[in-house]
């Protein structure tokens, strides 16, 4: 029975008229049941980083700050390849 009532669709006609312009597609008031949440992910290479310090351009920085910055990013670069080779040696032993 359920199969005929999917099937009629006699029931759900528009009555437009001639010239009638739709300005939009319709739009949904309500998130499908099983849609995902938005939630930021947590980074694991944000969490060895331990935070990172405030933004400038290189050309105001100290030659210093310079420094501290490339070991910084040599630093967050290694973690990265150290995570990619993790997870490489893991698919390709199981």
């Amino acid at each position: 029975m359920e199969i005929e009532k999917s099937k009629d669709f006699n029931s759900l006609k528009d009555d437009v008229k001639f010239g009638e312009v739709a300005l939009a597609p319709p739009t949904m008031k309500f998130a499908p049941r099983r849609a995902p949440t938005n939630k930021p992910k947590t980074l694991h290479l944000n969490s060895m980083m331990e935070g990172s310090g405030k933004l400038k351009k290189r050309k105001e920085m100290s030659e210093a700050e310079c420094e501290a910055h490339d070991t910084e990013r040599q630093r967050a670069i290694d973690a990265y390849r150290m995570i990619k080779k993790r997870k490489e040696l893991k698919n390709q032993t199981g």
